[in-house]
């Protein structure tokens, strides 16, 4: 059978909800499927990415927040009216606010969505805002009839703080892989890093954000690079926090050993090329990194923070699960790891279960059940 689908997503930037959106759309599209990708401002690297199939629907919003909130809820909403047939999947945590808001009274039956991150960042907002927000999530999420959890954590948060109940909830791993991810790794890139043998490098990728550690991870490497002068740390993100990390950096003489780079189209190469991927997150919703890195057989050393790293990992078995923090545990596995960085093709396997192919089916199963 053939649906109607409509993804919201907030941008077309580099984070992992927005690449969600971007790969179901374009999976559900080449299945034959009539898809609208709804957008509340065109912006961002992964505009390039979207096949031709599917339909963009730009309701351009200038700007993504609360005090634009009655501009934005009239859009989706005017939208919502006039697709009241389509399957609808909102794809993270403030759109889901603002598409429940808008689909209050207009008795849609269809209407799913997927929560992308635990709730930690909410609970650490300043009172009274992060009781707000969980009020507003409360009352918006009233309007589904399903919330797709990416973790077991992320699930737990939700129950726990009541934002839903926990029959209507259940845990679906993100689609991360596109179905040329093979062939975008064999893609060439210009680093100079990689064409030095006697180098070795760590790779890091993620949004330039507290959540992410980031300059837990220039400090890890900081001490690591006094043992071993052959080492380079390579940051792929964009965020609030660049300027304070390249401080970091330079105050750190780590200038000629540490690069951030901005948000790439194709980012398989460089996992395909590094020697160690490492995440530090203080929280994740998943982590789509680390599938992206296990695809590549690359080893991982990751934090087990709350979210999906330990569920990814099996607890440990596809990579290092360290605590929180822990500087001197970071220390030692990145210089026994990059001792031992031989491909690991047991990783490269089991990436295969995170296709966009095998997860989207997951995905409309369980949005084509609401509708009937």
């Amino acid at each position: 059978m053939k649906y109607k689908i409509s993804i919201v997503t907030p941008t077309l930037n580099g984070g992992g909800a927005e690449k969600v959106a971007v790969n179901l759309a374009n999976q559900y599209a080449l299945d034959g499927h009539a898809v609208d990708l709804v957008v509340l401002k065109f912006i961002g690297p992964y505009k390039t990415m979207i096949n031709e199939k599917v339909r963009v629907v730009n309701l351009e919003v200038d700007n993504i927040n609360f005090l634009s909130s009655i501009s934005i809820l009239y859009k989706i909403r005017n939208y919502l009216k006039n697709h009241l047939d389509n399957l609808v999947l909102s794809v993270s945590r403030d759109v889901n606010i603002f598409t429940g808001l808008a689909a209050k009274f207009l008795y849609i039956n269809n209407l799913v969505f997927r929560e992308s991150n635990t709730l930690h960042g909410v609970i650490q907002k300043k009172w009274p805002k992060n009781i707000i927000y969980i009020f507003l999530m409360k009352y918006a999420y009233r309007s589904t009839k399903l919330v797709i959890s990416n973790s077991d954590d992320t699930k737990f948060d939700l129950i726990k703080h009541y934002v839903i109940k926990n029959d209507k909830t259940l845990v679906i791993r993100n689609p991360v892989l596109p179905s040329n991810y093979k062939l975008l790794a064999s893609e060439n890139i210009d680093e100079s890093w990689f064409r030095n043998k006697e180098l070795k490098t760590i790779l890091s990728v993620g949004r330039l954000t507290k959540q992410k550690n980031f300059s837990f991870l220039i400090s890890v490497f900081k001490d690591v690079y006094k043992i071993n002068k052959n080492l380079r740390l390579i940051i792929i993100g964009e965020g609030e926090q660049k300027l304070n990390l390249l401080n970091q950096i330079k105050f750190s003489g780590l200038s000629k050993s540490i690069k951030i780079i901005p948000f790439q189209k194709n980012i398989y190469p460089f996992y395909k090329k590094a020697d160690l991927f490492i995440l530090t997150s203080k929280w994740e919703g998943f982590g789509n990194v680390l599938v992206e890195a296990l695809s590549a057989g690359l080893p991982i050393i990751s934090s087990n923070c709350p979210g999906g790293p330990k569920m990814i990992l099996n607890f440990g078995k596809y990579g290092k699960l360290l605590p929180l923090n822990d500087k001197p545990a970071f220390v030692n596995a990145i210089l026994d790891k990059i001792k031992n960085s031989d491909l690991q093709k047991q990783s490269m396997e089991y990436a295969k279960y995170y296709t966009v192919l095998n997860v989207s089916k997951e995905y409309l199963k369980a949005i084509s059940k609401i509708s009937h």
